[in-house]
């Protein structure tokens, strides 16, 4: 099963409010359905994708930087100066610091 087809059958269980909890205690609606996004949250991180390109100025020097498309954080970027252009990274492991995964390819 993929992680998509789970996050699909998670969204589509029935309400567990209906249901009680191992002690015969109904299960609080509110409760279920904040464990089911945070299932779900959790999941998603685990599908890889693609960080987000953030070009800083296009007419100057063409500097950019790439974001976590989660959390926003600056996984890598270009800087320019009058002698060199590099890289500067920050993270460019397979997962961010918030844990999404994140797709390099291409």
């Amino acid at each position: 099963m993929t992680n998509q087809e789970a996050i699909r059958l998670i969204r589509n269980l029935p309400t567990m409010c209906e249901f009680a909890d191992a002690y015969g205690k109904p299960i609080d609606s509110d409760a279920y359905y904040e464990a089911v996004d945070k299932a779900i949250s959790a999941l998603e991180k685990q599908i890889p994708k693609k960080p987000i390109r953030i070009d800083k100025n296009k007419e100057i020097d063409g500097n950019w930087k790439k974001v976590c498309p989660w959390c926003g954080r600056i996984l890598i970027e270009r800087i320019t100066t009058s002698e060199k252009s590099y890289p500067r990274l920050y993270n460019y492991s397979g997962y961010c610091w918030c844990g999404q995964a994140i797709d390099w390819e291409g």
